[in-house]
């Protein structure tokens, strides 16, 4: 079974997204960081399921953003 899962998404501010990672479990920890920069970032973070949290970005520069989920 795979233990990490990696996606960058083109985030936008007050953007809201769910990222589906398939690692069937709920205990996780995670990493979101500015592509451009390396800047690390602390989302709102909600696990939905197993499977997938919800990425939720208040006010931040719009670009493109690493999410590393690991179980």
């Amino acid at each position: 079974m795979e233990t990490k899962y990696a996606e960058t998404i083109k985030a936008e501010r007050n953007g809201n997204y769910y990222i589906v990672h398939d690692l069937q479990t709920r205990d996780i920890v995670w990493t979101v960081y500015q592509e451009s920069n390396g800047q690390v970032h602390t989302p709102g973070i909600r696990i939905v399921d197993k499977n997938t949290i919800n990425v939720s970005f208040g006010y931040i520069d719009e670009g493109k953003y690493r999410i590393i989920v690991k179980a």
